[in-house]
């Protein structure tokens, strides 16, 4: 059982990071779910975008880029986080968070 759910979910992400990268309205995939699990779709599609952006931040720190559109997408990302932290987590962690987003979104200003 605890491994169909987990085939079940990591079958989900794929088709979401599929639809993430197709087109930006991942939550045409809703009328297609479960209504349970219909929730989980928010954290899904903030998983899937801090995934790119943290992938797109490494790849222009190693190639010695600055890029503040990155930043501030990195930025709005972490605001979307945040609100998503807040529902099911203490606010006492998230400031360290925020400092690392912060940090590298400065240092990719320059």
């Amino acid at each position: 059982m605890f491994s169909y759910i987990i085939k079940e979910k990591l079958r989900f992400y794929r088709k979401l990071c599929f639809y993430y990268r197709t087109d930006s309205s991942a939550y045409a995939l809703l009328s297609s779910m479960d209504r349970t699990k219909r929730s989980l779709v928010k954290a899904y599609i903030i998983a899937a975008q801090g995934i790119k952006l943290w992938n797109e931040t490494g790849l222009a720190i190693k190639e010695q880029r600055r890029d503040s559109d990155l930043a501030v997408r990195l930025e709005y990302w972490y605001h979307s986080y945040k609100e998503l932290w807040r529902e099911c987590s203490k606010e006492s962690e998230l400031y360290r968070i925020g400092e690392v987003v912060f940090w590298y979104a400065d240092l990719l200003r320059g």
